[in-house]
């Protein structure tokens, strides 16, 4: 893509690589990559005098890892920033990966119903884009209802969505379980968690997700602990 000179293109592979790098919990190297992608796209705005929409991708994975290293307003700029241009690109895949994000940094923030107010702007778009999609919104829906302690509201999501601590899971839809066992955490049904999280933690390290592992790890401490 940089031989051929196809900026767009170019952002768009090295957005795909900080996914992978992401996932492997190598947030250093997200950067890294996030940064390079804004060069180019920078000496493309110099070249061309225009923006490259796309960019939006970039700056959710920067507000993802901003994210994870507690810098809540750095992350919520590049989050916003992201939101922004996705809309001006069109394209709702872009979109809702924007929102997901800025959504995952207000629950960070306490900011409980700005995180549903922005799922709930994105829903139209969900529905239109495929499973993945539709089990993430359900994933940061469910989080939203749990952090509220609206127990019931989880109970129905859980069962709605014909999810079961016996289930055979998948890595993609991994983050459901996730909620999932923070409920039964709550609800101290410990063994129950703790079996599930045995299984959570098996798909993860098979898979090379060592930023799922760390999720999956801090959750069974806290099993563990409310185990006494």
């Amino acid at each position: 893509s940089q031989a051929a000179g196809d900026t767009h293109l170019l952002v768009d592979v090295l957005w795909e690589r900080s996914l992978l790098e992401f996932a492997q919990g190598k947030l250093n190297k997200v950067m890294e990559t996030c940064q390079t992608a804004r060069r180019f796209a920078e000496d493309y705005k110099n070249r061309s005098g225009r923006r490259l929409p796309i960019m939006g991708y970039i700056y959710e994975r920067m507000g993802a890892v901003l994210l994870e290293w507690n810098d809540l307003e750095a992350a919520e700029q590049y989050a916003r920033e992201g939101v922004a241009l996705c809309q001006k690109w069109g394209n709702a895949d872009a979109l809702v990966n924007s929102s997901f994000c800025l959504a995952r940094i207000l629950l960070a923030k306490g900011g409980l119903d700005d995180a549903l107010n922005v799922m709930q702007g994105i829903s139209h778009l969900v529905s239109n884009l495929g499973t993945w999609h539709t089990l993430t919104a359900q994933a940061i829906e469910a989080r939203i209802r749990f952090l509220q302690r609206d127990v019931t509201a989880v109970t129905r999501w859980a069962e709605a969505a014909g999810l079961s601590s016996k289930d055979k899971v998948h890595l993609e839809n991994i983050s459901l379980y996730i909620i999932l066992t923070r409920h039964l955490i709550r609800e101290n049904k410990l063994y129950e968690a703790l079996d599930l999280l045995s299984r959570l933690l098996e798909i993860a390290e098979a898979s090379g997700g060592m930023g799922v592992v760390v999720r999956v790890l801090a959750l069974k401490a806290t099993a563990l602990q409310v185990a006494g």
